[in-house]
């Protein structure tokens, strides 16, 4: 009898035992995209010869010393993608000019009073340390090639002779 009267009382137990329970459902989206190869550099950039120029022909602030001088970035190896164009853009880093933030400081212990400007084929200035500069083209072949023009640009600083090299890095984004 003991059986008998010890199972209802566990029944009851469980059924008045109160115990809270509490969900939260809800969707995880995942995006991505799987995307061809990048293009390689076909090669090295530069060295660019700049010139050789004397103090005199350092003008005003901001004015280009002499002539722009034609360089290119080879690429290879690029996705071509039929239906859309992927549209270039160059972002170069470096050491920003103290008197004209939107050129190349030179190196230490060389010349002063020029800094250098890198120049698109529309001769647009792009600016160093700025936010990507569309270049106008688009990737329409694997292997291609990307015109730009460098100048020393006056700074408005004192002109002193000496080495006038400086160096900078770069970013070819397309999409």
């Amino acid at each position: 009898m003991k059986k008998y009267l010890f199972l209802p009382l566990l029944t009851s137990a469980f059924m008045f035992s109160s115990s809270a329970s509490y969900a939260v459902t809800g969707t995880v989206k995942f995006t991505g995209e799987i995307y061809e190869a990048s293009c390689a550099l076909d090669g090295t950039v530069g060295p660019v010869k700049m010139g050789n120029y004397s103090k005199a022909d350092i003008g005003t602030k901001s004015a280009v010393v002499g002539s722009k001088i034609g360089f290119e970035i080879k690429l290879k190896d690029c996705p071509v993608v039929a239906a859309d164009k992927l549209a270039l853009s160059i972002k170069l880093t470096g050491t920003a000019d103290s008197d004209v933030p939107d050129i190349i400081k030179l190196d230490d212990s060389g010349a002063t009073g020029v800094g250098i400007g890198i120049y698109s084929a529309t001769n647009d200035l792009i600016k160093i340390n700025d936010v990507s500069h569309n270049l106008g083209l688009a990737i329409a072949t694997k292997d291609m090639t990307i015109p730009l023009q460098a100048a020393y640009v006056s700074n408005g600083a004192t002109k002193a002779a000496g080495p006038a090299n400086a160096s900078v890095s770069f970013e070819i984004e397309y999409k």
